[in-house]
């Protein structure tokens, strides 16, 4: 790895694997940026392993189906991994030029006690050319109540299925590893700069829970 694609230390940073697809393409990709460059030390919220149930706006159900976890207690999980998270890196894949159901219905159980003046990093990945669309999705209708905080970096990686897939040694590859770093290290400091004041920016939500609009 060259001298400008090496690891970054974020503390206490959480990837959000936004497929709910069985080994996909985004949890590939979401393992590679934990273990290539962010030192292996990062949790994972991957919506494909923990199966949100869908928000109808009543209380999850506390039984559990075939002696597995109930609806609650994967809700109560994924909210706890959320809370303890000082920032977020999204891998979000683009399906038919929308991001997935699935990641929508994670805003509707997660917000902004958890997620609010976070900063997050937006990775979108697509098995052709697309990528694009779902940025432009994400920032426009995700953050308006759980506050959360976009980065103005952002990593769309195309032709995913053949990225740092150790096929041959492409130069793309080589760019796109060097850009990730890059990314990292200022949502690197965007975390320290929002971490100390956090909670007096989210002072105003219980006077103002939800965003303007």
């Amino acid at each position: 790895m060259s001298a400008q694609a090496q690891p970054v230390h974020i503390q206490d940073v959480c990837i959000l694997v936004a497929s709910h697809r069985a080994d996909s393409q985004s949890r590939r990709i979401g393992d590679h940026l934990k273990s290539r460059f962010l030192e292996g030390q990062a949790t994972m919220i991957d919506l494909n392993e923990d199966k949100l149930p869908l928000w109808d706006g009543s209380e999850p159900s506390d039984e559990a189906a075939g002696g597995g976890e109930s609806p609650a207690d994967v809700v109560n999980r994924v909210r706890q991994k959320a809370g303890e998270a000082s920032s977020f890196v999204f891998v979000v894949p683009e399906w038919h030029g929308m991001a997935p159901a699935g990641l929508k219905n994670f805003f509707l159980w997660v917000g902004a006690e958890e997620l609010a003046h976070k900063p997050a990093l937006l990775v979108t990945v697509s098995a052709g050319t697309g990528g694009a669309m779902v940025v432009n999705e994400m920032r426009a209708n995700s953050y308006k109540n759980t506050r959360l905080n976009y980065i103005p970096e952002q990593l769309i990686f195309r032709d995913v299925n053949n990225l740092w897939a150790d096929i041959q040694d492409r130069e793309s590859d080589e760019y796109l590893a060097k850009r990730t770093s890059c990314a990292l290290k200022q949502l690197k400091l965007y975390t320290e700069a929002l971490s100390p004041v956090r909670s007096e920016l989210t002072a105003s939500l219980k006077d103002y829970p939800n965003g303007m609009s």
